[in-house]
């Protein structure tokens, strides 16, 4: 029976094997997993700025000649600040 099955603290053989594995996983492993849910983060933002659009009949051709439409002294900071149509309505 293993040890570890006994219930007896395992103690791994090959100490220094077992701290490369560890090292690999902390090093490569986790920055690749990390790398991967930053890039899901990124398309889902993505897709759901698509949905915006296609939910108000917009092409993206159609939103960056708007957007490129707008006077650059509408600007804050160098950024153009974009709310909802439904709000600029209310307003």
């Amino acid at each position: 029976m293993h040890p570890a099955a006994m219930g007896c603290g395992y103690h791994h053989p090959f100490p220094s094997l077992h701290a490369q594995v560890i090292d690999r996983q902390q090093f490569k492993v986790l920055p690749s997993f990390q790398k991967l849910v930053a890039r899901n983060n990124f398309l889902e933002g993505y897709v759901e700025q698509y949905r915006l659009l296609e939910a108000s009949g917009t092409t993206p051709m159609e939103f960056e000649a708007k957007i490129a439409s707008i006077a650059e002294s509408e600007a804050i900071d160098g950024y153009l600040i974009l709310e909802p149509a439904s709000e600029i309505e209310m307003n």
